[in-house]
């Protein structure tokens, strides 16, 4: 008994196996379908977006009201490219962002893309601006680390393969 309220011998369904099991796969198939098309509506909202422009006009408004805007910098959608998250940066540096700030994402953005050439320069004139940001020391050990080694295996082991 469980409780005294309830004997297992009550507690067994008149279904048998089969039926339960069928009732079982309807529910997978039901959840799976609206599951799957919420993915789907979901995933074309993200692709509408907004431009740099359309924030810059908002944020204007805003500022004309007397409203302090606090922001949110995401990056990573499916459809933006490099040069989409760089005039993001680029608009918050004009809004008064610390140079030091917008140079280590893009820094951090060229690193996650593999362009370790770029990513060293941002992040040099980043630890520059701010030398006591551990952040930023750290991510610019990783790209240096990463680019010297491509450097390494491109030209220098290029080089010699070719002699």
């Amino acid at each position: 008994t469980i409780y005294g309220v309830l004997r297992t011998s009550e507690s067994a369904s008149p279904l048998d196996a089969p039926a339960v099991a069928a009732s079982l796969l309807a529910f997978v198939i039901v959840y799976f379908a609206v599951f799957g098309a919420g993915i789907w509506y979901l995933l074309k909202l993200m692709q509408k977006g907004v431009s740099v422009e359309q924030v810059a006009q908002v944020t204007r408004g805003f500022a004309d009201a007397g409203i302090l805007v606090h922001a949110y910098l995401m990056y990573g959608f499916p459809t933006q490219t490099v040069q989409d998250t760089v005039d993001a940066l680029e608009y918050v540096l004009s809004l008064g962002a610390s140079e030091q700030w917008v140079h280590e994402m893009i820094g951090v953005l060229f690193a996650h893309q593999g362009q370790w050439q770029v990513a060293v320069e941002n992040l040099e004139m980043a630890v520059e601006r701010e030398p006591l940001n551990a952040n930023a020391w750290n991510v610019l050990i990783v790209a240096y680390e990463y680019f010297f080694l491509f450097y390494y295996h491109l030209v220098i082991r290029g080089l010699h393969n070719n002699v």
